[in-house]
């Protein structure tokens, strides 16, 4: 079995800075790299990777379903994605309680340790404007994705995103 290589994408180089640092703090440098791209057009060769991830960073896609056929472009056949990200509760007593806590406490909470109530606004607010997991799925299936499925996690508050190439 080969070593595991891990290649990061973001389009922020603010980010792709404090990541690189946490990775050679870890001592990982030899094995990760981070690069700035745009998932819309993702820098790499046609079918270049065994696996694609993807967490908490699909809702900020400006074209997902772009953004999916990249990922299976540059994914392997028989290559997975798996993407995790927040969602708004189905179940009405755990939407409310979930609204309450998003909408209300975290942004109050948020703005006073940080100062940036605006970040803590916007948060809650485009988990509300993602689409359904139903759709999500359908998007995959559309981008020419096998055995797509979600699963829902911590009371619909997430989900997991499984498809195969």
């Amino acid at each position: 079995m080969s070593e595991v290589r891990i290649t990061g994408v973001d389009l922020s180089t603010e980010m792709l800075a404090v990541g690189r640092e946490k990775v050679a703090r870890a001592g990982f440098s030899e094995r990760v790299t981070l690069l700035e791209g745009d998932a819309e057009q993702l820098p790499f060769a046609d079918e270049t990777f065994d696996a694609v991830t993807v967490a908490f960073g699909v809702r900020n896609f400006a074209d997902l379903p772009l953004c999916l056929q990249e990922m299976r472009r540059v994914l392997r056949p028989g290559g997975c994605v798996v993407i995790l990200e927040l969602s708004t509760p189905q179940n009405p007593v755990v939407r409310f309680c979930y609204e309450c806590y998003a909408f209300r406490f975290l942004p109050w909470i948020g703005g006073l340790v940080s100062k940036e109530q605006g970040a803590y606004r916007y948060l809650p607010a485009s988990i509300r404007a993602f689409h359904k997991p139903t759709t999500v799925v359908e998007m995959m299936q559309q981008a020419g994705f096998t055995a797509c499925r979600a699963e829902r996690k911590t009371c619909g508050i997430a989900h997991i995103y499984y498809a195969v190439k």
